[in-house]
């Protein structure tokens, strides 16, 4: 039987009230990624970050 898989999604927006600098300083981080790229994420599109990913390991990036 083959194992379920999932992705992650980044609608580009941040909640009401976050600090857009830090959120972005933060995904930065979170994902490896130049600001300046993850500045380009929170455009308000909707993107795959990741995929192809156990329940388990997916749980933990929404965790985040």
């Amino acid at each position: 039987m083959q194992e379920q898989t999932f992705k992650v999604t980044f609608k580009g927006k941040t909640v009401r009230g976050c600090d857009i600098s830090q959120a972005t300083a933060n995904f930065a981080k979170l994902f490896k990624l130049p600001v300046a790229k993850a500045e380009q994420m929170f455009d308000g599109k909707e993107r795959v970050i990741k995929k192809s990913l156990t329940m388990e390991k997916a749980g933990q990036i929404r965790a985040v």
